[in-house]
């Protein structure tokens, strides 16, 4: 027979695995702030913030987008889409690209890849429409459909993309992607160039194993002088 002794210890036992278990059920460490200009919670541990626009952010007032400020986080950089395809080009790119510079803000290109066309066609139509200069961020390439094509497909016109915009520029390419879509896809033959993940909502960090350079961590800020929501 236990002793009261006993039971008074694995009573005592008891509520402290309780505890522990209840302690780890609803307390969530916090790495994120919540900004209200910007609409969103920033995660904490980053000192450098940008957007990504396109012709859905529609016309920019690019002054306001460099003014803006929220206690310690300004914006220093953006992507810019400046093609689609083998033919298609953003109708805000070229007055972005312009104003963006004019506010010198650190700025970059991007492409929209289509899977199920030409890799090498739609790299010479994204060299054609971006004239980069000193300073520039990297070209990116956006990957995120298959288009119907199969993975071994769509790796060969990536490639092809990724090689004539490396040897024209000199300079290696971004791959942007969500996480789950480049760990489908793309994990294993494009190590070699940096990684634009996107993966949102994530209070510390994106949740994927290859290593990242920029992280797209919300698809719902609001920035002044844009009259959408911005990535």
């Amino acid at each position: 027979m236990r002793s009261k002794k006993g039971f008074i210890l694995l009573a005592a036992g008891l509520i402290f695995i309780t505890g522990l278990l209840l302690w780890k059920l609803f307390y969530t460490p916090i790495h994120y702030k919540n900004y209200p200009n910007f609409g969103v919670n920033i995660p904490k541990g980053y000192d450098i913030h940008g957007i990504d626009v396109s012709k859905y952010q529609k016309r920019i007032n690019w002054s306001m987008v460099k003014d803006m400020k929220d206690e310690d986080i300004r914006l220093t950089f953006v992507f810019i889409k400046a093609t689609q395809g083998v033919d298609g080009v953003d109708p805000q790119f070229k007055r972005n690209w312009h104003e963006s510079a004019k506010m010198k803000m650190k700025r970059g290109a991007y492409h929209y890849f289509v899977a199920n066309q030409d890799g090498e066609q739609q790299a010479k139509q994204f060299l054609k429409q971006v004239k980069f200069q000193t300073g520039d961020l990297p070209p990116v390439l956006d990957i995120e459909d298959l288009n119907f094509e199969t993975d071994q497909e769509l790796r060969i016109q990536v490639r092809a993309w990724l090689l004539v915009v490396e040897r024209r520029l000199n300079v290696k390419p971004i791959i942007y992607s969500n996480a789950k879509y480049y760990e489908a896809h793309l994990e294993g033959y494009f190590g070699e160039y940096p990684f634009w993940v996107a993966h949102y909502y994530q209070k510390q960090k994106p949740r994927t194993t290859q290593k990242w350079t920029f992280w797209q961590h919300i698809d719902r800020g609001k920035v002044n002088g844009i009259n959408a929501l911005a990535d």
